[in-house]
């Protein structure tokens, strides 16, 4: 099975991205994801840009996708073009962002049914805003499951289809689904199958427990990654299939790259076996 596995420096977050990168590199990772540290933003300088452009050359690593928040007002809007100049200038295909959070608190508490309604306006006037800037510069926003109308497949579904563009996608995560809606970690290659259509990217990311639980990385909980491969290879799927795992704080950066090491084996021992 042809992917290009890739690690978001996400794991690296309490370090310079100098180091993320070479511990992504070293641990056998041929793509990264940029979140913090380097994660594109819309204030970043001509300056910086160019830094974050050579230190990507300099470490061999093909950026594929950053994040990017969106707020739906006006300046909001703005913000996010000016990230999706950046990522065309980088080569970065695609742009992770989410719908609006559902809960006043936590994961538990709902916000008003009116605040939510509302809220869920906006981002569907401002997706049709962005949506057609990106297909003009290239760039790809993908919606990551992660609660709200992304909760699931079903709500995916429903979302893609009120969009309806071919310059936003989805970027799947199993993880995700489990932490935020306590589907069963088992169900999740059932749940990638119903969006299959829209996914364009891959967050390898694995859970211990159920909702709520421990994010954990590949091959270290619940979701079994050989199933979720298979749906993607039954679907002609070659794209970006990307670990974002978190670790505890003040982790080591020696600690992280064994990690890493162990996640890319997992990954790339199954991909070859498909």
């Amino acid at each position: 099975m042809q992917i290009k596995l890739g690690c978001f420096t996400r794991p690296y977050g309490e370090h310079a991205l100098d180091r993320a990168l070479k511990g992504i590199a070293s641990a056998g990772f041929g793509y990264v994801g940029l979140m913090h540290p380097g994660m594109l933003t819309p204030n970043m300088t001509r300056a910086e840009v160019v830094r974050l452009q050579e230190a990507l050359r300099l470490s061999h690593l093909v950026p594929l996708a950053t994040w990017g928040g969106l707020r739906t007002d006006e300046s909001g809007i703005s913000d996010f073009k000016k990230v999706i100049d950046i990522a065309r200038d980088l080569g970065v295909k695609t742009i992770l962002t989410a719908g609006p959070w559902p809960y006043l608190e936590g994961i538990i508490v709902r916000k008003p049914t009116s605040q939510w309604m509302r809220e869920m306006d906006e981002f569907f006037k401002a997706m049709q805003a962005i949506s057609p800037y990106a297909a003009d510069n290239g760039v790809e926003v993908a919606l990551k499951p992660h609660a709200g109308i992304t909760a699931t497949a079903k709500e995916c579904l429903e979302t893609m289809e009120r969009i309806d563009s071919r310059s936003v996608r989805i970027w799947y995560d199993p993880g995700n689904v489990v932490f935020y809606e306590g589907l069963r970690p088992e169900d999740t290659s059932d749940d990638l199958r119903i969006i299959a259509d829209y996914v364009t990217g891959l967050c390898a990311k694995d859970i211990v427990g159920g909702r709520g639980g421990s994010i954990a990385a590949p091959g270290k909980g619940k979701i079994n990654f050989r199933e979720i491969f298979e749906v993607l290879r039954e679907m002609g799927f070659k794209g970006p299939c990307v670990v974002e795992t978190a670790v505890p704080e003040a982790t080591p950066p020696e600690e992280i790259d064994a990690l890493l090491r162990s996640s890319h084996g997992y990954l790339g021992g199954i991909a070859e076996q498909l």
